[in-house]
């Protein structure tokens, strides 16, 4: 087998992630069926993920059941609405707002924390926190030390987690991945 196949298989069959950094985290989100990619043959790596997005990768990483209750007013038009009435029905998710989810909206790193705290908290077991000056005093704080101190991340660059940047979908595999062993 070719080099070059042997990339593509390797990164779930994706024409776009062989040079990404995050390839073998999204080849591995492929294999398990926690990912579908964002259209035939593409999984966009470093497109940002949206709320909508996140609860189907949470969804499908869990094994999550599908809910008959109809948590959020602004969803109903989203292909995700399943994977989201799912994650609210497993207490991952209040919304974004009083009765909304958001599903258009980028996930931020710090919310992206949060997130796979409530998802994986029961499974991971938490070390020492790396420090990040520039989570200090966030909403996520406390998100983002248990995401530092599970290894699941080492924040964006020395020192620093980002919590305010968007998450890519590259990233989000790799938190999957590292979160799910």
């Amino acid at each position: 087998m070719a080099a070059r196949e042997q990339a593509f298989q390797a990164s779930g069959g994706f024409l776009d992630t062989s040079d990404s950094i995050f390839a073998a985290d999204i080849g591995w989100l492929a294999t398990n069926g926690i990912t579908k990619g964002c259209s035939v043959n593409l999984f966009c790596p470093n497109a940002p993920v949206t709320r909508g997005q996140m609860a189907a990768f949470l969804v499908r990483a869990l094994g999550l059941p599908a809910s008959s209750l109809d948590w959020f007013a602004d969803d109903d038009d989203s292909i995700f609405e399943p994977d989201i009435q799912a994650l609210a029905a497993a207490g991952l998710t209040v919304g974004c707002r009083s009765s909304e989810f958001c599903p258009i909206q980028i996930v931020a790193r710090g919310q992206m924390a949060a997130f796979q705290r409530r998802a994986f908290k029961d499974s991971i077991v938490v070390g020492v926190p790396t420090e990040f000056s520039d989570g200090d005093g966030t909403t996520f704080e406390a998100d983002i030390g248990w995401l530092s101190g599970s290894g699941i991340t080492r924040g964006c660059s020395a020192g620093l987690y980002c919590p305010e940047a968007p998450v890519t979908r590259g990233q989000m595999a790799a938190f999957v991945h590292r979160a799910m062993g």
